[in-house]
């Protein structure tokens, strides 16, 4: 426990030592669709939330349902560099655990109705039998319309245990807002753990949310609610739809500046 306390500690420090924004900028949008790749500067994000992942019924694989309480802090050093520490990996459920925090940043650099960026994560291996891994990205947030946009990319999670192991992960998110402060989202994408066409999944989700308003253009909090099946096409399966395997969150995300 104190190993995780000092992991905590320097990761604190890292984005509260970061300069405070002393520059006006333009607010950051209240309307889920029209908010950029990275956060404002000067803007801290702090979401919390209650996650419960469930596999019903894949024989020797079933367990007690597992649920955690997640938190995360991002900070925009910049307009265009933001990092987060996920700090709160939280085992609720069947036991009580700490899990393995990350820290990451995203630095973009190409703005416009395509915007992309260059995306570093670490996880530090902190549970037991957990492994170091880094995750390079480009995310990728593409403008549809005024009320709809698409984030993607492609990610390279790179895990160093007694073997290196390197995966492919390209997450697709939709979303749209159906009013300036209500919004839908849907969730897929494709994983190859390992690289291996064998063991390929694509997920696959939707949610709500709602934003709250500090004023009127800009937010104080997004409330939501996710449902997804993780491995609802997956290759490895004997059944190749899985239904058995889902997972639920709600949670709320707020917005200090």
């Amino acid at each position: 426990m104190r190993r995780a306390s000092l992991i905590l500690s320097l990761l604190g420090l890292f984005v509260l030592g970061a300069p405070l924004a002393a520059s006006a900028q333009s607010p950051f949008p209240l309307q889920y669709s029209e908010r950029p790749l990275t956060i404002n500067e000067g803007t801290i994000a702090v979401r919390a939330a209650l996650d419960y992942f469930k596999i019903a019924d894949q024989g020797p694989l079933t367990f007690d349902p597992l649920i955690s309480l997640i938190a995360d802090v991002s900070y925009g050093i910049t307009d265009d560099f933001e990092v987060n520490v996920l700090a709160l990996p939280l085992v609720l459920s069947p036991d009580t655990d700490y899990g393995n925090p990350v820290l990451s940043a995203t630095y973009r650099f190409y703005r416009g109705p395509v915007e992309v960026g260059g995306y570093l994560g670490i996880r530090i291996p902190v549970q037991d039998g957990s492994d170091l891994q880094l995750t390079p990205g480009l995310p990728v947030l593409l403008g549809l319309t005024g009320t709809t946009k698409i984030i993607t990319g492609v990610y390279l999670p790179i895990t160093f245990g007694d073997d290196t192991v390197v995966s492919l992960s390209i997450p697709i998110e939709f979303s749209a807002n159906l009013g300036p402060q209500f919004f839908i989202f849907l969730n897929s994408g494709i994983a190859l753990p390992d690289m291996d066409p064998d063991f390929a999944n694509v997920p696959l989700g939707v949610g709500l949310g709602y934003s709250l308003a500090a004023a009127a253009d800009r937010p104080l909090a997004d409330l939501y609610a996710a449902f997804q099946f993780p491995l609802f096409i997956n290759a490895a399966a004997a059944d190749t739809i899985v239904t058995d395997v889902f997972e639920f969150q709600i949670g709320a995300r707020f917005f200090l500046n």
